[in-house]
């Protein structure tokens, strides 16, 4: 049995406990990364870029 204090060592861990810790973790990032992105564009999210303008020809 291993000694060590990190809980994903000290028991055993399957693939899919792996999988959805990343994938938690990476919902995070990419939320963040998202945010950070509309705000260099200077969108606040709420509309993408262009779809106002191209709704009126409709």
């Amino acid at each position: 049995m291993s000694t060590s204090k990190d809980p994903l060592v000290s028991r055993r861990v399957r693939l899919r406990d792996v999988v959805l810790a990343v994938r938690d973790d990476e919902a995070g990032h990419r939320d963040v990364n998202h945010r950070f992105a509309d705000s260099l564009a200077g969108r606040d999210g709420s509309e993408p870029e262009g779809d106002a303008e191209r709704g009126k020809h409709r």
